[in-house]
């Protein structure tokens, strides 16, 4: 018989290799059935639902939470799958069905109705870990309660940060994949709750497109529970990913969604973030004293009820559209306060961000000495924090400063550390990108 590695490297496409699969008194798929009926129920059942998860492996925690046991009995179901040739061992603890197999379940197998379930208790410990993660990430975030979770046993937490942000980040494609499947399925609550608690890391990664795309599903999922909060405050976030990602009228289409719905809640809190990011849209546009009203009244709404992240970052955002007007001491003032509040908070990214605010007022003022440490700083806090986009944005800045003064060859060099680290930084959203442009074009 031929190995598994053979039989797919020569079967163009799924239907095909079924078709494949069927020719020989040995195929792969009467090998499957074979092994598949020597197994137990349970073990069948656990296989098919290993068989229909969405990532392209998976470790013991997944087992377990589909198996519905602890981490001993899933470890030895784990070694009898892995003994009977249905489930390959990896490294670091990591396993993983091959792609026929898959599909001969897919195709084969009639769905369980406890698949379901399993699909649940998954859900269950998915968002539990993501819980874990965001309030490493976002500390100071809010998070609405969250019902339904055990605690996530010790084995599958994280030790920090650093753990936290390897787990979802090497997930991320699964992740992604399972907002759809929770939609898919009806598990309305998970979907928009999975969208929810990716956003700090989406926002961390600039994962643009899974963020536009998984909180798209979640707006029909939080509307389909009947839950106006969550439809809201997805329809905001979504708004944050398209201004992020620079589209600018979509952004501004979902933050008006989101104010009518925050509206007919009574809900302050919402309706100040909501009208602080419309201000972002008012700033993109170019009208920058409508902006820095509307983020001087969120900034009042914050203090006034003691939302000191908040608070921060409407302080980070005044900076910005204050060195757009030229009030360059004013913004550096407000990025320092801003700088000491993410500081007091644990709020690394936020800090690095600010920290870049600043140098940026120092440059535009300029003062280049200042900004030239500044950007250092700032690059150093974002790769601390894993921030590519921050530390490109540095980068950028460091560059401006040696080709203002003349220094073309050192500039290069940094101008070429930021594509290297990230090379999506917009000219139009980001100041430090549009002078690098203009200052290429003038020594061109």
């Amino acid at each position: 018989m031929r190995s598994l590695a053979e039989l797919d490297s020569g079967l163009a496409d799924e239907s095909a290799r079924l078709v494949g699969l069927e020719a020989g008194e040995r195929s792969v798929a009467a090998a499957f059935h074979l092994a598949h009926r020597r197994l137990p129920a349970e073990h069948q059942d656990l296989f098919g639902a290993l068989a229909r998860y969405p990532g392209a492996d998976f470790d013991l925690a997944v087992v377990a939470a589909l198996a519905g046991t602890d981490s001993g009995a899933a470890e030895r179901a784990l070694c009898d799958l892995v003994e009977a040739n249905l489930v390959e061992a990896g490294a670091r603890g990591r396993y993983r069905i091959h792609d026929l197999l898959k599909a001969i379940v897919r195709d084969t197998a009639p769905s369980d109705p406890a698949e379901q379930a399993s699909l649940g208790r998954l859900l269950d410990l998915v968002v539990a870990r993501l819980l874990a993660v965001d309030e490493l990430l976002a500390p100071q975030r809010y998070r609405p309660p969250i019902t339904g979770l055990d605690a996530v046993p010790a084995e599958f937490g994280f030790t920090g940060q650093d753990a936290a942000l390897r787990w979802v980040a090497g997930e991320a494609d699964t992740l992604d994949a399972l907002v759809g499947v929770a939609a898919d399925h009806g598990l309305h609550d998970r979907c928009w709750q999975l969208a929810f608690l990716l956003r700090t890391f989406y926002f961390l990664d600039k994962r643009w497109d899974s963020w536009v795309g998984t909180h798209h599903v979640a707006i029909a999922a939080a509307k389909a529970s009947g839950n106006a909060w969550a439809e809201a405050v997805t329809h905001n976030n979504l708004g944050v990913a398209l201004l992020d990602r620079g589209d600018r009228e979509q952004a501004a289409t979902h933050f008006r969604f989101a104010l009518d719905l925050f509206g007919d809640l009574g809900d302050e809190h919402g309706l100040a973030t909501t009208r602080a990011h419309l201000a972002w849209v008012s700033h993109y546009r170019g009208h920058h004293h409508t902006a820095l009203n509307e983020l001087t009244a969120a900034l009042a709404f914050y203090r006034q009820h003691r939302a000191q992240r908040n608070e921060a970052i409407t302080l980070r955002g005044i900076a910005l559209v204050e060195t757009a007007l030229g009030r360059c001491s004013d913004a550096a003032a407000h990025a320092e306060t801003a700088i000491e509040l993410f500081e007091e908070l644990g709020l690394d990214l936020d800090a690095a961000m600010a920290v870049n605010a600043l140098a940026w007022a120092h440059y535009r003022h300029g003062r280049d000495v200042e900004a030239a440490q500044r950007y250092a700083e700032a690059g150093s806090r974002a790769r601390r924090c894993g921030s590519d986009y921050e530390a490109a944005r540095a980068a950028t800045g460091s560059g401006n400063v040696h080709a203002a003064a003349g220094r073309l060859a050192q500039a290069e060099l940094e101008w070429r550390r930021s594509d290297g680290l990230h090379s999506r930084l917009s000219g139009s959203d980001v100041g430090e990108a549009r002078v690098r442009e203009e200052l290429r074009n003038s020594t061109a």
